[in-house]
């Protein structure tokens, strides 16, 4: 019968090419977001920042209202509460790299 370690996620997760691996995948992804993003001029003063942890490797919208410029968000007009859509960069970002 075939022993598969327990520890075996931990042990990949640490290998020195798995995390060359995510590491250039973050890279792609936040290539493309801040693209996705560059027409928007960055509006609210959000930017697209990466950053690594100790087996992950993070992509983010930061800035003082992320999740409504992501997500969307509801805003007071003449006419009412509308919807203003979100940008879905980081969203859209991961569907083009990882075609």
């Amino acid at each position: 019968m075939a022993w598969v370690n327990p520890n075996i996620d931990r042990i990949m997760s640490r290998d020195k090419g798995v995390r060359t691996a995510v590491r250039a995948k973050r890279d792609e992804i936040a290539r493309v977001a801040e693209g996705l993003f560059a027409s928007h001029d960055n509006p609210g003063g959000h930017e697209i920042t990466t950053d690594d942890g100790r087996t992950d490797a993070f992509v983010s919208l930061e800035g003082r209202a992320p999740l409504s410029v992501e997500f969307g968000h509801w805003q007071e007009t003449k006419n009412g509460r509308e919807f203003v859509d979100g940008l879905h960069v980081l969203g859209r970002a991961v569907g083009q790299a990882t075609e």
